[in-house]
């Protein structure tokens, strides 16, 4: 029974052409990046201080959890990766309408498909007029990475860009070779794509953000992805998650497949979150609101850069707001890299 699988990222999952930066050419797959965050981060810029005088400069993130969420109807056979949580809606029936959480620590996460690999393509190619929102109903808009902001927009002069920083994993397994990093996950199968954008409460339409410096400084403003997948045609009655860690002899698995019920028919969703716990059970700050501060959580995805240490405090670049009536005022945003260096 063919089906489709889709990976759905939410929160800090940074987003990596599998290629050194500067390379010319689209990728053959990309990778995603989970940065580890269970017990929360305090960036210290001692070393570069925040301009300003009532500036603090240390700031803190708060913890995140980088978990797998999937149906427990869809899990197929018994995992050898176990699941740490089983929780449901008291709204549902059963049980079996549950969902399952899995923790990730440390892992690379690769599709396993036994028959030939749905064609990778990512949906990054530039919109006529480069439009700051999504146009409505537009999915050929709506759809494209770039609501996955460059991390480079911000530092259009150094040269090299903000790479990621390669030494943080192995770069034949994927595996993380720092606790800095939860998870490495392959795409190299499927359409990798923007699956929605923030919208405003009101009339349910796309806002822009702006990101600026910790100085104060606009450099750009434009829509924030408040999620991202990568959806892949499933010739066979299964797929299979294979999830390599360096502390466990053996690849774990995590074998899933369609089920009676889904809320969209033949689909299996296989959810990949990297934010606070409670916001992944349901009990997070879920409203809309306008706020002129930003998100610091951002701020982590210069740090796991090769560049990190010769980067300027007031110089980094993060989203505020949510312009036009609403949007998330820390959407906890994905960022796109354009490639690897080490540092």
């Amino acid at each position: 029974m063919a089906f489709e699988l889709r990976l759905t990222f939410f929160g800090l999952t940074g987003l990596v052409p599998n290629k050194k930066a500067g390379t010319p050419g689209d990728p053959k797959e990309w990778l995603v990046v989970l940065p580890a965050l269970p017990k929360g981060e305090v960036l210290d810029f001692e070393d570069h201080q925040l301009s300003g005088p009532d500036t603090d400069p240390k700031i803190s993130i708060a913890p995140h959890q980088a978990a797998l969420v999937v149906n427990a109807q869809a899990v197929k056979g018994t995992p050898t990766k176990k699941a740490r949580l089983q929780f449901r809606d008291p709204n549902k029936a059963t049980d079996a309408e549950s969902d399952l959480l899995f923790l990730l620590n440390r892992e690379a996460v690769e599709i396993e498909v036994a028959t030939s690999p749905d064609p990778f393509e990512a949906r990054s190619d530039a919109l006529v007029g480069d439009p700051i929102v999504p146009a409505q109903n537009d999915p050929t808009q709506l759809h494209n990475l770039k609501w996955l902001p460059q991390i480079d927009r911000g530092f259009p002069d150094l040269q090299g860009g903000v790479p990621f920083n390669r030494k943080l994993f192995d770069p034949d397994t994927l595996i993380p070779t720092s606790s800095r990093l939860a998870a490495v996950v392959r795409l190299n199968q499927g359409t990798l794509e923007t699956s929605e954008v923030y919208r405003n409460a009101e009339d349910n339409l796309p806002v822009s953000y702006e990101f600026r410096r910790l100085s104060g400084e606009k450099v750009f403003e434009q829509a924030l992805a408040s999620s991202f997948r990568l959806r892949v045609k499933v010739q066979d009655e299964t797929a299979k998650l294979v999830l390599t860690n360096p502390n466990i002899p053996d690849p774990q698995h995590l074998v899933v497949g369609p089920y009676s019920g889904s809320e969209e028919k033949d689909v299996v969703e296989i959810k990949v979150y990297n934010r606070e716990l409670e916001e992944i059970l349901g009990f997070g700050d879920n409203f809309l609101r306008e706020e002129e501060v930003p998100d610091h959580d951002f701020l982590i995805f210069y740090e796991l850069s090769s560049v990190w240490s010769t980067l300027k405090a007031a110089d980094l670049v993060a989203p505020q707001g949510g312009k036009g009536g609403g949007g998330r005022s820390k959407p906890c945003e994905p960022p796109a890299y354009a490639g690897w260096a080490e540092s």
